[in-house]
């Protein structure tokens, strides 16, 4: 932990990581105390936490992660769902379904923050279904 982040850690708080550059296995911890000295090397304090789940991990293996410390409830999209153009940012909406075809039109949207690859939309949302992949592959007429 940078000495820069440490007053916003607290035991208690949620962990989430994953081991050895495997992003596709998430595992969560809860941080049981803080240090409270900073190492002059690296400008970094310990922090510890117990690991809910440890049965598939070494002893001393590398982790990456990061630590919650908060969290409130967005409306959001993953980030390819997103058509960026000329400064403003669209949805692709459902406009008409057939048997054979799915007719869209382009919502425009204000986005939010951005993290692990979802944005938060701002505002008024589009009331229909909405394409959420493969929008670099429609064609907008």
């Amino acid at each position: 932990m940078f000495e820069q982040n440490i007053n916003r850690v607290k035991p208690g708080q949620k962990v989430v990581f994953y081991l050895a550059g495997n992003k596709d296995v998430v595992y969560e911890a809860v941080i049981t105390s803080v240090g409270q000295s900073i190492q002059q090397d690296t400008h970094t304090i310990e922090c510890y936490a117990q690991i809910k789940n440890s049965k598939d991990m070494i002893n001393q293996q590398f982790a990456e992660g990061n630590i919650i410390v908060s969290s409130n409830d967005a409306n959001s999209v993953p980030e390819a769902a997103i058509i960026r153009s000329e400064n403003n940012d669209f949805l692709l909406e459902l406009n008409n379904e057939t048997n054979d075809s799915n007719y869209f039109k382009p919502v425009k949207v204000t986005t939010g923050r951005t993290y692990n690859n979802f944005t938060e939309l701002v505002g008024d949302l589009p009331g229909n279904k909405i394409l959420t992949h493969g929008s670099y592959n429609i064609q907008i007429e």
